[in-house]
């Protein structure tokens, strides 16, 4: 009986093995790029960059914006039709190439990002006070009064593509 249960037990434990192995090895279906943090409460949106087999990205559904409920338990939920075209949303620019593609959020229209491919990995790109920095969120003050709130002003925030110091830029909103 005892014999049983200790081959039992490291039974259980190759299969704990081969499952962990089998996991770790898998590769990543996506790879965070940047936040919108607001000024409301601490839920934010998060863009992922969506990834195939060997890395590339999803050609036909290249980003996956979404809400990360941090305010309440950091559950995940899709962004509505509404949020979409009003405040989340973002379009895909012409012209990808094979490691790289433009995008233009609803957000910070004025500021177009190159989501490129460095070293394995993906980020977002965009012109942060006069100089090429690799964004890392976005902050948008608001003023709630009445059905829609008003923006005051977005905060781009992100690290120099020269020399990895922090950089930010205020845009604010007539």
């Amino acid at each position: 009986m005892i014999r049983r249960l200790l081959l039992g037990t490291g039974s259980l434990a190759a299969l704990a093995s081969a499952a962990v192995i089998a996991m770790s090895s898998r590769e990543p279906r996506s790879q965070e790029l940047f936040l919108i943090e607001r000024s409301k409460n601490a839920n934010v949106v998060r863009y992922d960059v969506r990834l195939e087999k060997g890395g590339a990205y999803d050609v036909r559904q290249p980003l996956d914006a979404y809400w990360l409920l941090r305010a309440e338990d950091g559950r995940r939920e899709e962004l509505t039709d509404l949020e979409r075209r009003a405040a989340y949303g973002y379009e895909i620019l012409p012209n990808a190439k094979a490691t790289e593609f433009g995008v233009r959020l609803v957000a910070a229209k004025e500021r177009p990002l190159a989501v490129r491919r460095r070293a394995g990995t993906y980020r977002a790109e965009v012109v942060i006070d006069g100089g090429t920095a690799v964004l890392e969120s976005v902050f948008v003050a608001t003023k709630e009064s009445g059905v829609i709130p008003k923006v005051l002003y977005v905060e781009l925030r992100g690290s120099s593509v020269a020399g990895g110091r922090p950089v930010r830029e205020r845009i604010q909103r007539k």
